[in-house]
């Protein structure tokens, strides 16, 4: 699951990062990064880690295509969430990790919305930085 996980980031951050420099490679690396997603949603629909990297890939499709800030949101609230109900786990390999990645980017994502909600994004800043004092 990680592998397809990190691939499928990787696919998107390459894709986004070519740009308009050469829209075949960029064809070529959604593709990959759909299937990828696809083969992940099928083994793990809600494995933070997958909420993670879906969440930024999200925030950059249109509304009318399916994404948007909202749906970003969502995902990264909903990989929060199961986050934190599956902490009482005692799989060593169950993702746990990640709270505060996904409390940073709700954070900004807050201040990154058509309408920046500062308050929101200081909370949840302020929550990472209660889980790990020295973020980044």
């Amino acid at each position: 699951m990680d592998t397809k996980i990190g691939q499928l980031s990787c696919a998107s951050l390459l894709a986004f990062s070519v740009k308009e420099k050469d829209q075949a490679r960029v064809q070529e690396l959604l593709v990959q990064a759909r299937q990828l997603a696809k083969d992940a949603k099928e083994m793990d629909p809600d494995n933070p880690r997958l909420l993670w990297v879906l969440g930024p890939n999200l925030w950059y499709i249109p509304p009318e295509r399916g994404g948007g800030e909202d749906k970003a949101m969502a995902i990264y609230e909903k990989g929060l969430a199961t986050i934190r109900s599956r902490k009482s786990q005692s799989d060593p390999l169950a993702p746990s990790w990640g709270e505060p990645g996904l409390l940073m980017d709700l954070a900004w994502s807050n201040l990154n919305r058509k309408t920046p909600d500062l308050k929101a994004a200081e909370n949840y800043a302020n929550s990472a930085s209660v889980i790990v004092p020295d973020w980044h």
